[in-house]
């Protein structure tokens, strides 16, 4: 086994008006008679290192130092020596060492429970440490509450307040719970010891706890389960109905041309016939085509044969000179009568 070398616990102040030092002694076995081993402290304004003043206040291998030695705001240095042989050392200021003694006088009121029976709310209150001088405003604690159901093993813990009165909601009844609370230096990010354990058992409080059973609790896992196949169904449904519409938009429907009467399943089924039949039957069709379009007598004119084109105009040209000797003649008649 090693030997271990006499070493500072640590050092703290309840209230940040006195405090004290402890140590352990180690395993030298030259050391381990009383007195051996001595405190000795100095102040940043002090000239040379002084023992210990109290040995018996705060137990065995400690060391406590009374308001008169204690100076708020100024640095502190302690160290374990036997002879002329230093052990360990350290340095402190005495309001970064406030480790507060736990609050007392724990107790809790019932606020009102669940309709249903199945809840509880409580009030926790409690006193701070008799030790700090809370009311003058020497010292400000912050107090953390921690609970848990007795038989767990994990204490959920509310953030730190002020308060000395914190109410607690939704405890289960028919179950027992335990309460612990500490406290810190406002400033300071370390916690003093826990206070003693408050019991909290609601089967002694005289409810008739019928409804109190995990197994019949508020079913959410159902509600939630249903709830999300009601509203899938529900976007189901609205997509249905609006997909002629969503067609509609994604595809627009192709006019279909239409003449005036004349049924288009007749020239879906090919029947040429029956339409030109009922073109035929009116008239106003081929009219107004031919009055309207003057480039339908243009292109019939342009598109004769040749030679009737030739006939044609060698026959134009015969017939006006007969009609020119016809002229003549009845001239020559008129200048003998005359």
């Amino acid at each position: 086994e090693l030997l271990q070398w006499p070493q500072i616990s640590n050092c703290r102040s309840p209230e940040m008006e006195t405090f004290s030092c402890y140590w352990t002694n180690g395993t030298f076995y030259n050391l381990t008679a009383p007195r051996t081993i001595k405190l000795l402290y100095i102040k940043s304004n002090d000239e040379g290192w002084k023992e210990c003043p109290d040995y018996i206040t705060s137990g065995e291998n400690s060391c406590y130092f009374n308001v008169s030695y204690t100076s708020v705001w100024v640095s502190y240095c302690v160290q374990l020596a036997s002879k002329n042989e230093v052990f360990d050392q350290k340095c402190f200021s005495v309001d970064d060492i406030v480790l507060p003694d736990p609050p007392v006088h724990l107790n809790w009121t019932l606020l009102n429970t669940s309709q249903t029976g199945i809840h509880a709310d409580i009030q926790v209150r409690w006193d701070p440490p008799p030790t700090a001088d809370v009311q003058k405003g020497w010292i400000t604690l912050e107090y953390e509450l921690q609970y848990k159901e007795v038989n767990e093993t994990k204490w959920n813990e509310l953030k730190p307040r002020l308060s000395t009165i914190v109410p607690l909601y939704s405890l289960k009844m028919g179950r027992d719970y335990e309460i612990r609370v500490r406290s810190r230096q406002r400033a300071s990010e370390k916690f003093g010891e826990f206070s003693e354990i408050l019991y909290v058992s609601f089967s002694q409080i005289g409810f008739e706890c019928v409804h109190c059973t995990e197994e019949i609790e508020f079913p959410w896992f159902l509600v939630v389960t249903f709830g999300a196949c009601g509203l899938a169904i529900t976007v189901i449904l609205i997509v249905l109905s609006k997909q002629p519409r969503l067609k509609m938009l994604i595809f627009p429907p192709v006019p279909v041309p239409k003449i005036k009467g004349i049924d288009s399943d007749l020239l879906k089924k090919g029947k040429l016939d029956e339409v030109n039949s009922i073109l035929a039957s009116h008239g106003d069709y081929k009219t107004k085509l031919y009055n309207d379009d003057l480039w339908v007598e243009f292109i019939e004119l342009d598109i004769e044969d040749p030679d009737e084109k030739n006939k044609a105009s060698d026959t134009d040209r015969l017939l006006s000179e007969d009609h020119l000797k016809s002229h003549s003649c009845l001239g020559a008649k008129d200048d003998d009568s005359g």
